[in-house]
């Protein structure tokens, strides 16, 4: 009978736990992405000195708040212009402010093209340090060829 009391016991108090969201916890995860990327004008070949004007929204679908590192591809080596919800941190961005759970903020860079040779336009919003749930939606990747004429 002791014996059972205790099992009894003991399930008891993990199903108690449970419900009251002890029992098992994980701690908050991270989903940091881009999303909705735009790129005008929108062509497949470009020539040096051609000026292009990026969109895309940073979008926090994590459980915490984040502050997320951004990297561009050589296609914004030449930045015009940009947003000024952005600063240099290290050797890529940072976002200004941080994002509350469920928050995104809109990134844009006017950039002149200043490589010749096959480019990727890449965009990479960094990954969280409370582990990110979803590492497929940190990157934007198109090809484009840029001429030197």
């Amino acid at each position: 009978m002791k014996k059972y009391f205790s099992v009894a016991l003991a399930t008891a108090f993990a199903a108690a736990l449970a419900v009251t969201g002890t029992a098992g916890a994980t701690a908050p995860k991270g989903d940091n992405a881009v999303e909705g990327f735009t790129w005008t004008p929108w062509k497949n070949t470009y020539v040096v000195g051609d000026v292009v004007d990026a969109k895309f929204t940073v979008v926090n679908h994590g459980e915490v708040v984040e502050q997320p590192s951004l990297w561009f591809g050589v296609w914004a080596d030449k930045m015009l212009a940009h947003s000024d919800n952005f600063i240099p941190f290290g050797s890529g961005y940072a976002l200004k402010d941080p994002l509350e759970p469920g928050q995104s903020v809109e990134i844009t860079i006017r950039a002149e093209l200043s490589h010749p040779g096959f480019q990727a336009v890449n965009v990479h919003v960094g990954e969280s340090l409370a582990g990110e749930v979803d590492t497929g939606n940190n990157w934007y990747v198109g090809p484009i060829t840029v001429d030197e004429s």
